[in-house]
């Protein structure tokens, strides 16, 4: 006698049964499930707007004296995801360019984690305005267009 549960297309194997003897039903993603998703989605074709940049890049350009304004963060992060479109408006409005430094995978990356320690980057969004290889400017303001306009016109 078969005990296991037939598997349909609506069902899926779970580690603890992965034998088949028991499934699960799949279950539909629910509203915050599908939210995040297209929050993710959304910040990843907004960051497509900035220049994106790799740690050794970026070091790079520091040695080289050069001036630039660069954003750390991450798109599973909720409060990168409220500053990303404003961004992206505020470096339209300006004209200047605005890098780009995933943080995603600082744990992972001793690259990364090594040049956040330096910097002291605890958190994300972090803005930096560089200056002849040099911190400027911090921008630690709210996340509204016209105050994130005003920090890129000012550094």
């Amino acid at each position: 006698m078969n005990m296991a549960e037939p598997t349909t297309e609506t069902t899926e194997k779970t580690t603890q049964c992965a034998d088949g003897a028991c499934v699960l039903p799949k279950q539909a993603p629910t509203p915050e499930d599908e939210l995040w998703t297209a929050r993710m989605a959304a910040y990843e074709d907004q960051a497509r707007a900035l220049t994106a940049l790799t740690v050794p890049d970026l070091r790079a350009k520091l040695a080289a004296n050069e001036s630039l304004t660069v954003v750390f963060s991450r798109k599973s992060c909720p409060w990168c995801q409220v500053l990303m479109p404003n961004l992206v408006l505020a470096q339209a409005a300006t004209g200047k360019t605005v890098y780009y430094v995933d943080t995603l995978n600082t744990l992972s990356d001793p690259v990364l984690k090594a040049f956040r320690d330096e910097y002291e980057i605890s958190f994300v969004p972090t803005l930096l305005a560089f200056r002849a290889g040099q911190v400027g400017a911090k921008y630690d303001g709210d996340r509204s267009i016209a105050d994130v306009q005003l920090f890129l016109q000012n550094n």
